[in-house]
């Protein structure tokens, strides 16, 4: 039996399916695909920030539990690495973005992202999932940087 594959999920992923924009039923294909490898988690960054769409805030757990993500509590290397990151790159304004890749990088094999940024730029898990253009229909793909 192999072991699962954990797929941490960004906010920019979440908006697109919350707000139904272009390319959100792709986005329900690939992670009902991840979901088959293994868990699909969310930080507890990403559980806040995806909140604050909601009236009431823990309405928000209906649509993670409606898309079976679980949200992962930070390993305390993650706080660590991620402040050291953000004081190091003098960007403490980052330490949101920091937190949620450092998360999916020691927390999780693969980051689900809805990004222009090319996988190769990306410093991160070993696999990512993306669409390297929001306004394609394309469906995200899986790339190893």
């Amino acid at each position: 039996m192999k072991d699962p594959i954990i797929t941490a999920i960004d906010t920019s992923v979440l908006l697109v399916i919350l707000r139904k924009e272009p390319g959100w039923e792709l986005w329900m294909e690939t992670l009902a695909d991840a979901a088959k490898d293994g868990p699909l988690v969310i930080c507890p960054v990403v559980a806040e920030e995806i909140s604050i769409y909601f009236e009431r805030p823990y309405r928000s757990l209906d649509l993670f539990a409606a898309l079976g993500i679980q949200i992962d509590d930070f390993d305390p290397m993650v706080f660590q690495t991620a402040y050291h990151n953000a004081i190091r790159d003098r960007r403490t304004d980052l330490l949101p973005y920091k937190l949620v890749t450092t998360h999916s990088f020691f927390q999780a094999n693969r980051l689900a992202l809805e990004t222009n940024i090319a996988p190769d730029h990306f410093h991160g898990p070993a696999i990512i999932l993306y669409r390297k253009n929001a306004a394609t229909t394309a469906k995200p793909k899986i790339a190893k940087p």
